[in-house]
């Protein structure tokens, strides 16, 4: 359970039982439930989380997959930390070539691209330059496998800076099908860097603290 006031992985609350259930809701803010909401979903075991997504910068339309990673916070908390990608030219087809030997990863594809075409079949006119979709995997207490589409990302997110640094490969390489990049969150000031790493943000985050994060393009036997 999270209200939808919390911010990234922070605020969630898994609950045991039917008696844990009950006072859990019994404690949240009425006022604050009523404008703003909060979710209530289904705990899943194994979970991973995919990163599919597409996007359309002047000429160039380019689609993608990849998995996100979790870190520990400063509290020793599991938080978002980073996602790995791969870029390809082209719509969601264009993504089968590279994955017709993981059904689980095209289940995440086909769950991405209903999400995306049902969207833009309901607001007329709409243009997103990023269209990116988190899916999540897993089993849930009584062992079925679940899918799901947990948010739509219509903005700079997690993986854009990934992102950038693939659609640079392509637009400087023009013959180049794919590129494969990763985005990197470390919760620590001064972390040891790998090499061709691009720091887009050190400092200290007023929620989260110190926190380092990274983008670097990466070759296709590390992808």
């Amino acid at each position: 359970m999270k209200l939808a006031s919390g911010i990234g992985g922070l605020g969630q609350i898994v609950i045991a039982s039917e008696r844990e259930r009950v006072e859990r809701l019994g404690c949240l803010d009425p006022t604050e439930v009523v404008r703003r909401g909060a979710v209530v979903e289904p705990d899943l075991r194994d979970a991973r989380t995919w990163s599919i997504g597409q996007l359309h910068i002047g000429r160039l339309r380019a689609s993608y997959f990849g998995i996100q990673r979790t870190t520990r916070d400063r509290h020793g908390a599991d938080v978002y930390g980073g996602s790995s990608i791969t870029l390809v030219r082209g719509g969601f087809d264009a993504l089968e070539p590279h994955v017709a030997g993981d059904a689980s990863l095209r289940r995440a594809i086909g769950f991405a691209s209903v999400y995306h075409d049902a969207a833009f079949a309901s607001f007329e006119g709409i243009f997103a330059s990023r269209c990116n979709y988190d899916v999540v995997q897993g089993r849930d207490a009584d062992g079925v496998e679940r899918t799901g589409v947990l948010e739509q990302s219509w903005r700079v997110g997690g993986a854009s800076a990934a992102e950038l640094a693939a659609l640079h490969a392509l637009r400087d390489e023009p013959a180049r099908e794919k590129a494969s990049a990763e985005t990197v969150e470390l919760h620590c000031a001064d972390p040891e860097l790998p090499e061709g790493a691009f720091v887009h943000f050190r400092g200290v985050d007023e929620h989260v603290g110190p926190i380092t994060k990274y983008a670097r393009l990466l070759d296709d036997a590390d992808a």
